[in-house]
């Protein structure tokens, strides 16, 4: 039985209308299942780099990590999430700002989180993403975050200092979503052997899963950003980010427990 048929109404005629270009091209992709050459899909893909909020992303933002959801990482965030086309220079670009950050002395602000041996595999996991769908999956300067987050999985079950050195659900999901890329070509065997781990469920750590002990505390005052900003907009029946909640954003919900307070920091 196709999901469609388990729901009161079927939403994908919304999801599909031409006034949300994103909206359109993230449905057309992962819920019909059309691929790149599909002459709807480059339309509305092609439609959405000039449409906003695309349109209006600051790529590269002012600096790599703070201010948060206007800084580099995050807006670079938003851009993937929204299904951005991978080829745009202006993606490659942003792509290229981060790793050269992350080359140098204080790593864009980031040095409170690779100074630490493992953890924060949420973090990781997204840059390693969004890096390698621009086209640097093979540079060597992303390689040893890929060789962490398998090491988090092997090692860890993707615990966090943040978490008490629990097994964090959300990091584990943002680590395979990471190591999930097409794009990436190096470390092939440890990756397949990270995705068949955590299909069974992690290591032979005896932990469950734990959201992070902070979020509830801290989803309180964060800001919206590239996820919450879909989930707060269900309140506006209608709205075009409504659309992208719920046709593609149900990991907004998630995102907002995963953020705890220490990560809303903004650093230079």
């Amino acid at each position: 039985m196709s999901w469609r048929a388990l729901l009161k109404g079927d939403p994908v005629p919304w999801l599909l209308e031409r006034s949300d270009p994103a909206v359109r091209a993230q449905t057309l992709r992962s819920l019909l299942d059309k691929g790149p050459r599909d002459p709807e899909l480059r339309d509305a893909q092609q439609r959405a780099m000039n449409t906003p909020p695309i349109s209006t992303i600051r790529w590269p933002g002012a600096n790599l990590w703070g201010p948060k959801y206007e800084a580099t990482h995050w807006t670079n965030l938003l851009l993937v999430e929204y299904g951005v086309d991978p080829g745009d220079p202006r993606v490659r670009r942003a792509a290229r700002y981060v790793l050269e950050e992350l080359s140098r002395p204080g790593r864009g602000g980031m040095d409170w989180v690779f100074n630490k041996d493992h953890g924060a595999s949420c973090l990781i996991g997204s840059v390693v993403r969004y890096v390698a769908m621009a086209g640097y999956g093979n540079d060597e300067r992303l390689e040893p975050l890929v060789q962490r987050l398998v090491r988090d999985s092997k090692n860890f079950d993707a615990a966090c200092w943040i978490n008490g050195e629990q097994p964090c659900a959300w990091g584990y999901a943002r680590l395979i979503w990471g190591l999930a890329s097409s794009h990436i070509r190096s470390s092939a065997a440890a990756i397949r052997r990270t995705r068949c781990r955590a299909i069974s469920g992690g290591s032979s750590r005896s932990h469950s899963f734990t959201k992070p002990t902070s979020c509830s505390s801290s989803a309180r005052s964060m800001r919206p950003g590239p996820s919450t900003t879909t989930a707060r907009s269900r309140r506006s029946a209608g709205s075009s980010r409504d659309r992208t909640n719920a046709g593609v954003g149900a990991a907004g919900r998630r995102t907002r427990l995963a953020c705890p307070r220490e990560w809303t920091r903004a650093s230079g």
